[in-house]
């Protein structure tokens, strides 16, 4: 587990956003952070949620998102029925994260590649899941 910070007025350009991103996780591999990380888990499983998020809000000073991201591998491999009926296609459906959150997994069914996002209501504007969309099928997919 890594804790990224990042300032609000950053988040608006993604090249800003992800710079800014992979340079907080650099610092947190080369200074040990994950080992930390695990520490402030073990942590965090002990204490009450709530006072668990209240300190981490304060320590943080803002708000906290949390962004899953997940390959569940293959969905029923070697599976091709199920009660008689063919086995078209299936997928791994995430939990929803709290705090609030939003999980993008990723799961095969035989040749078919899926993909479920899956995020608590109001965590995305309308404007905001278009973008992702669309930058996640430019990703998939390779077009430009």
């Amino acid at each position: 587990m890594i804790w990224l910070q990042v300032r609000a007025e950053r988040v608006h350009d993604l090249g800003l956003l992800l710079g800014d991103l992979k340079e907080v996780r650099r610092r947190a591999i080369r200074d040990h952070q994950v080992e930390n990380g695990v520490a402030a888990m073990d942590y965090a499983l002990r204490a009450p949620a709530r006072l668990y998020a209240h300190m981490t809000r304060r320590a943080l000073r803002g708000e906290l998102c949390t962004f899953f991201f997940g390959y569940t591998a293959s969905f029923c491999d070697g599976v091709d029925e199920f009660f008689g009926a063919p086995l078209l296609d299936g997928f791994h459906a995430p939990s929803v994260p709290p705090s609030p959150g939003s999980a993008l997994v990723f799961s095969l069914c035989g040749t078919h590649l899926n993909v479920s996002h899956v995020r608590q209501q109001g965590v995305l504007s309308e404007a905001e899941r278009a973008l992702f969309r669309a930058a996640l099928v430019r990703d998939l997919t390779g077009s430009t």
